[in-house]
C-alpha cells in the first residue's frame, strides 16, 4: 500500500471544495506558489499554515502532520 504524500492530500482537500490554490491561499494567509509548493513536494508548510489548513478543511491537524 503505498502511503499518500501531504501534498497528494493538500491537492484532493483543496479540489473537492473546488478552490483554487489563489483561494486557498488566501483564507490560510500564503501565496499561491506557496500553495503550489507544498502540493508538488517542493517544500513544506509551517505549523501555523497546517493548523490553518486543518481549520479551513476540518481535518485533524495530527493527520495532517503524520503525512509530511
Amino acid at each position: 500500500m503505498i502511503e499518500e504524500k501531504f501534498g497528494e492530500t493538500l491537492r484532493k482537500l483543496r479540489l473537492s471544495r473546488n478552490l483554487s490554490q489563489f483561494q486557498l491561499g488566501k483564507l490560510i494567509g500564503v501565496s499561491d506558489k506557496a500553495i503550489s509548493k507544498w502540493e508538488n513536494s517542493y517544500s513544506k508548510p509551517k505549523c501555523t499554515s497546517i493548523m490553518k489548513i486543518s481549520e479551513v478543511f476540518s481535518v485533524d491537524v495530527e493527520e495532517l502532520m503524520k503525512k509530511l
